[in-house]
């Protein structure tokens, strides 16, 4: 459920990032700027929501391999409480970042003369240049460590898998109910490797844009690179919005248990309308 919503949240805001970008939007005569307002009410949030699915992601590749690791003791160690505590604080550190940008930028009145209008657009405060690419810096920060944490815990995991496998062909008698295993660990395996890499694919554009922000004089959404900027955000963006849309595809296509309680829950749905339909008068 907690990746749910962070996909959810993070597909919404790009919507709503990609309408300020309308040419049809923009000159429809409205009070404010779309290009500079959805810096604030969607670039950025975008970008928490986008880096909460990278922590969340982590979390259930960490939680699988204590499976694998620890398969008597994970449900003491991960109980239900914990793990709601655990999603819960994921989404509070993530939006710690936010916190420079927001302190030191909003929505105001300006004066375009190119316009001769006064509109609200974005605004910056005074100590703005002390602060500018914190929050940028932080979250990539924030993205290296969860891409570290998949990528080591999925290599434990791949090894762990290997060597029970492994235990169970050479202490297991009947071939077939080893070949069973095998095939189950395989499965499982798959999943792991499929799902670590669609986040690392789609988020290794995001990581270099944070980057680039802090590390380039200018690359802002402000700055003499504003142009590059805004693509480079939009390409990011693209990545970002992949990885949140092919999660349910993921888990709909690998896991069995996923997949049983999709169809039962959309076949509840489905026979409720049925009934509806039927209890109308012709």
């Amino acid at each position: 459920m907690g990746l749910a919503v962070s996909d959810l949240c993070s597909l919404i805001t790009i919507e709503w990032y990609c309408l300020c970008f309308n040419p049809l939007f923009i000159n429809s005569d409205i009070s404010f700027v779309p290009p500079e307002i959805q810096h604030l009410s969607g670039g950025h949030p975008h970008g928490c929501f986008a880096r909460i699915t990278a922590w969340v992601t982590a979390y259930i590749t960490v939680e699988r391999c204590l499976c694998i690791t620890f398969p008597l003791k994970v449900k003491q160690i991960l109980t239900p409480k914990r793990t709601t505590s655990i999603l819960c604080v994921i989404y509070v550190i993530m939006m710690l970042p936010l916190i420079p940008e927001y302190a030191t930028a909003y929505a105001g009145w300006k004066f375009y003369p190119n316009l001769n209008k006064t509109l609200v657009g974005l605004v910056f405060t005074d100590d703005r240049k002390k602060y500018e690419g914190l929050s940028f810096l932080l979250l990539a920060v924030l993205m290296f460590i969860s891409f570290l944490l998949v990528v080591v815990f999925t290599a434990i995991l791949v090894a762990k898998l290997k060597q029970k496998t492994q235990w169970r062909q050479k202490s297991t008698f009947d071939s077939a109910q080893s070949d069973n295993f095998t095939k189950r660990d395989k499965g499982a395996l798959k999943m792991v490797i499929v799902i670590a890499s669609i986040l690392i694919i789609n988020f290794v554009p995001t990581v270099a844009f944070y980057t680039a922000v802090f590390i380039i004089p200018g690359f802002s959404i402000t700055g003499p690179y504003r142009n590059v900027f805004r693509v480079s955000a939009a390409f990011a963006f693209i990545f970002d919005s992949l990885n949140s849309s092919v999660n349910i595809i993921s888990y709909y296509t690998m896991s069995s248990k996923f997949r049983l309680t999709f169809h039962e829950l959309f076949s509840v749905c489905r026979g409720r309308k049925i009934q509806a339909a039927l209890k109308k008068p012709f």
